[in-house]
């Protein structure tokens, strides 16, 4: 597959030719209807997020502090 470019200036690109990976995970319990989603395990996921994201949200705000401050001189 090739890809096709409108403007001499545009970057060359390529098309992937394998499809992406199928990330899941193993379902630990088979449940009677199918559904393979673990409640316990999703609200882990979920509480564990805001542990690992909100450390670098004051970083992050200092640093756009520090460009501000400089392009204001």
């Amino acid at each position: 597959m090739s890809v096709r470019a409108s403007n001499e200036r545009h970057l060359a690109g390529a098309a992937q030719e394998d499809p992406a990976a199928v990330l899941y995970r193993s379902p630990q319990q088979p449940s009677i209807d199918g559904n393979t989603v673990d409640m316990d395990v999703e609200r882990n996921r979920f509480a564990r997020t805001p542990c690992i994201t909100t450390p670098t949200f004051p970083f992050s705000n200092h640093q756009i502090k520090l460009m501000l401050a400089a392009l204001q001189g």
